[in-house]
């Protein structure tokens, strides 16, 4: 399962980079490795995220900023988290465009907002972003009735 970013619908909110998507569904589409998760679960994981202050990365870490190592940490931070009634758990995030790798971000998610496959910045092509991808690990056990 995989949710788009979309552009917090304030003018002042979008001048400051905000953006938001759903990063998971509780007991809805499966995801990638074909698993669901419960409504409780989830927000145990989304509580657990925000308490672990777990800094965002770009492709799950596998990709380099422009200085040669992840990208600044701090380019990048968590304005809200919560589940909604609906079972979806939404991330807020706010990007520093006032930095380099925040302005690169930046244009990379706005292009993925607009259905471009990649970006061109200062000569240097970019794949777009186009959402949150929740990287992570869990321990399945089968129940038996």
């Amino acid at each position: 399962m995989y949710a788009h970013f979309q552009k917090v619908k304030d003018k002042a909110k979008e001048a400051k980079g905000e953006v938001w998507a759903v990063v998971y569904s509780a007991d809805k589409q499966p995801d990638a490795q074909g698993d669901t998760i419960s409504l409780d679960e989830l927000k145990l994981a989304a509580r657990s995220f925000v308490e672990a202050a777990a800094p965002l990365d770009v492709q799950h870490g596998a990709e380099e900023g422009e200085t040669g190592r992840r990208y600044d940490p701090w380019a990048m931070y968590v304005l809200g988290s919560f589940v909604t009634k609906s079972g979806d758990w939404v991330l807020q995030v706010q990007i520093d465009r006032e930095t380099k790798d925040g302005s690169i971000l930046w244009q990379r998610i706005v292009a993925g907002i607009e259905g471009k496959d990649e970006v061109i910045i200062g000569g240097k092509t970019y794949p777009s972003l186009t959402g949150f991808s929740m990287g992570g690990s869990a321990l399945a056990r089968e129940e038996v009735a």
